[in-house]
């Protein structure tokens, strides 16, 4: 009897660990699934990966990458990545509309926390 208790208190230590340490691992998510579905993902952050294929560092700094699902540009104030480099991005989800102009962007680093 005291053995099945202290393998239950194990287990349920171990699954307390888990349940503290899975927040900081992030899934990396398709610019698709962004798009598709941008009120789970506005002012969220998120982890994408892909090929940067323009960038533009004028009045504000950004540069779009293409994870073979969509594009989506990223606000950024590090140095930009060159085209063609594939890189990983982490950052936080932000809508904008000017009239006609509808932007769903990543600015990065703003968060580290992973979307839920």
């Amino acid at each position: 009897m005291c053995r099945t208790s202290l393998r239950l208190f194990g287990l349920l230590i171990l699954a307390l660990l888990a349940a503290a340490l899975l927040p900081g691992c992030q899934r990396t998510v398709s610019i698709k699934e962004i798009k598709e579905n941008p009120r789970k993902y506005v002012d969220k952050t998120v982890r994408v990966r892909g090929e940067v294929v323009q960038r533009m560092g004028l009045l504000i700094s950004f540069y779009e990458i293409d994870d073979g699902s969509d594009k989506i540009r990223v606000v950024s104030s590090k140095p930009l990545p060159e085209i063609g480099k594939q890189i990983q991005v982490t950052g936080k989800v932000k809508y904008f509309a000017f009239g006609n102009l509808e932007l769903l962007v990543i600015i990065e680093g703003e968060d580290d926390a992973p979307a839920r």
